[in-house]
């Protein structure tokens, strides 16, 4: 995953893909009603406490998870063309068919 602030503390970003990965792996046998923060934060093998810390609602953990994935895409697409100055849309070049 792109990293764009490397100045947040290590520990808060490690709970922060633990919460992430938890609520992943529920929503593979859950719909997100049916998953409850207390499932989260046991998945997560951290408390309660700093879940809310970081997040008011496990629709807020789904919304920064979606916004990693939006940021990746993001960024892959860009990464190609980032040293140049200008570039035509007909000339991108399509990478799927490598």
């Amino acid at each position: 995953m792109y990293s764009k602030n490397s100045s947040v503390d290590r520990r808060i970003l490690k709970s922060q893909q633990a919460l992430k990965k938890s609520l992943l792996t529920l929503m593979q046998q859950n719909a997100l009603k049916e998953i409850t923060i207390k499932d989260i934060v046991e998945g997560a093998d951290l408390n309660r406490g700093t879940f809310y810390k970081h997040y008011q609602y496990k629709e807020d953990l789904l919304d920064n998870i979606l916004e990693d994935v939006i940021e990746d895409l993001t960024y892959s697409f860009r990464e190609p063309y980032k040293d140049r100055e200008t570039f035509e849309i007909e000339n991108l070049y399509d990478h799927r068919m490598d």
